[in-house]
């Protein structure tokens, strides 16, 4: 992009942030970005209802380059929940110095309220791009200037004060290349290690190694921590299995404690492991711990997985806050795909309801056949849910699940219905509301499938007002089901009604079944114009249906012209013969006479 570009957006940016909204941060590979968004946050601390968790900032607003290139639907819902919110800090992270300012303009334009900014809500744009021009006058708070050669310095002493410079740029030649990984795990192991303690001894080791770089520091670190008495190898085999996700203290505890870990070896491990540069502990609340899933991809041992997913799924109940814990066990199994697990097991009943119900939350992104495919021996294990009273309402979900996408409507309907009388126990009333309302959204949906329509909007309004109840939004699914719903019964208005309820549209789908409603009501630019917006979400998504559902537009719109000229027909012959035959009876009278 020319300069000129560049900076006519910056200024587009600028011009709509007050002074005290804005800040850019700007440097290589994210260093020295934290010091300064640790410093914006602490000075507004006590203003935020909801802020940015440092230990996850490339997380926390997830608008990284896949979105720029194939973006969802979610960007117009993020902006109400923005603009309801008084006080907020939202950090936006482009990491590629490629992206365009044009990019990262359009981004923050379509997902941030800037026109509605106020002074408690912060924006904070970061990105590895060195400063240009126009960037001067952003940022509120003194830039800090980062260098290629300050940069490698920093991130040494950052990890290790004690470090020479000297033996910083010996170490950077011989092994870490400039990597900030290598940098990190080389620092930390000259700081902590009993064995080799100076520069050129761990050159060494690396000269006789065969192995990538960073595979030869994972090996030296592992080979430090073994040697290190109160180590559990058994615990640090488990939670290298989890993901770079906070997990809090107790949590591992009480895994520590079904495997009958003592405490001193389980405390001894999370120290080497944090000494080391595998972990780190949270910012903002010193139980919870940070696992780097870069660096424990390493040691992931298939052998330590049953026993994982087991700890894992049990504790679940217990804490249901660690719910998000089901996510690495999915990509625990994709990843393990040599282990068997015996069907008569315990494991085999709860992985095989996890596996399934991940698969039908990624359907839309995934395939209806893989979700299939998981669930093919589903019902044979139905016996286990009794035994297990906790897995029970989980898997009845699942079951139901699989057999409204098998169409077998009628059985899902059954099994729906039985869930929602375990849910009359529940002494959580909001939890209960949230259960039926997705109940309430299937059974409605299979009923449809049945072709009882007005059964099928019966539950679905009840899903979409409980909903609303509940988050003071409508649900953006739930809305366009329930308008294609009203669409097949041939209630246009309603249809209508519901699809302005959407911030967005989830389903692609449902653009041509909108389009569809306006040209039967005779709003053909309207119709265009959400073609159109189609056509354009299509090509950023490469969805391979486009095609075949722009066809079935045209083959809608086409079929509704020929019966509108059919019915213009039928209305010119019945008034040409009524008038035909009331002047033949006139002249017959005018005859007679």
């Amino acid at each position: 992009m020319e300069e000129t570009n560049r900076g006519k957006n910056i200024n587009q940016l600028r011009n709509l942030l007050q002074e005290n909204n804005k800040i850019l941060i700007s440097g290589i590979s994210g260093i020295g970005k934290t010091d300064l968004i640790i410093e914006y946050k602490n000075k507004y601390n006590n203003e935020y209802q909801e802020s940015i968790r440092l230990s996850e900032l490339h997380y926390q607003f997830d608008l990284r380059q896949s979105i720029l290139n194939n973006r969802d639907n979610t960007s117009l819902y993020m902006i109400d929940i923005l603009r309801n919110i008084d006080n907020w800090i939202v950090a936006l992270d482009f990491a590629s110095a490629e992206l365009t300012d044009q990019d990262i303009w359009r981004c923050i334009r379509e997902n941030i309220p800037l026109d509605t900014l106020k002074k408690t809500q912060h924006l904070i744009v970061v990105r590895n791009k060195p400063n240009v021009e126009e960037y001067k006058e952003f940022s509120h708070l003194e830039m800090k200037p980062v260098t290629q050669d300050n940069w490698l310095l920093d991130i040494f002493k950052d990890f290790n004060k004690d470090i020479l410079q000297s033996d910083c740029l010996l170490l950077n030649e011989n092994i870490a290349k400039g990597v900030p990984n290598l940098i990190k795990l080389v620092s930390f192991f000259l700081k902590h290690s009993t064995s080799i303690t100076n520069a050129n001894d761990l050159i060494e080791q690396f000269k006789k190694s065969e192995k990538p770089a960073q595979d030869t520091m994972l090996d030296l670190i592992y080979k430090e921590l073994e040697n290190t008495e109160a180590f559990s190898k058994h615990m640090f085999h488990h939670v290298a299995w989890f993901y770079n996700t906070i997990v809090n203290f107790s949590f591992i505890k009480s895994i520590a404690k079904i495997w009958k870990i003592p405490s001193r070896e389980l405390t001894k491990t999370l120290q080497l492991m944090e000494n080391f540069g595998l972990l780190s502990i949270s910012v903002e609340n010193s139980q919870n711990y940070v696992f780097k899933h870069a660096f424990l991809t390493y040691y992931r041992n298939h052998d330590y997985l049953p026993k994982v997913i087991v700890s894992v799924l049990d504790l679940l109940p217990i804490d249901p806050v660690y719910s998000p814990v089901v996510f690495y066990i999915f990509s625990m199994y994709l990843e393990a795909k040599d282990i068997t697990l015996e069907k008569d097991s315990h494991l085999y009943f709860i992985t095989k309801t996890m596996v399934a119900d991940i698969f039908f939350k990624t359907m839309i992104l995934d395939s209806t056949s893989n979700f299939m495919k998981v669930c093919t021996d589903l019902e044979s294990i139905k016996n286990y849910r009794d035994e297990y009273p906790h897995l029970k309402q989980w898997y009845d979900l699942v079951l139901g699940n699989y057999l409204r996408v098998g169409e077998r409507f009628q059985e899902s309907n059954e099994i729906f219905l039985e869930y929602t009388e375990s849910l009359k126990d529940f002494k959580d009333k909001s939890k209960q509301a949230f259960e039926y309302m997705f109940v309430n959204h299937n059974v409605g949906l299979n009923y449809r499938s049945m072709g009882n329509l007005k059964k099928a909007i019966q539950y679905q309004e009840v899903a979409c007002k409980t909903y609303f109840q509940l988050f003071k939004t409508f649900y953006n699914t739930f809305c366009e089901e329930l308008a294609l719903t009203y669409f097949l019964l041939g209630d246009m208005h309603n249809s209508l009604k519901y699809f302005n309820k959407c911030s967005g549209m989830e389903i692609p789908k449902s653009y041509i079944t909108l389009a569809k409603v306006y040209f039967t009501l005779k709003r053909t630019k309207e119709a265009e114009k959400t073609i159109e917006e189609f056509s354009i979400k299509s090509q950023k998504s490469n969805l391979k249906s486009h095609s075949k559902l722009i066809e079935e537009y045209n083959n809608y719109c086409m079929e509704i012209s020929n019966k509108s000229i059919v019915l213009q027909s039928s209305k010119y012959i019945i008034v040409s013969s009524t008038l035909v035959v009331g002047l033949g009876y006139l002249l017959f009278k005018y005859l007679k006479k």
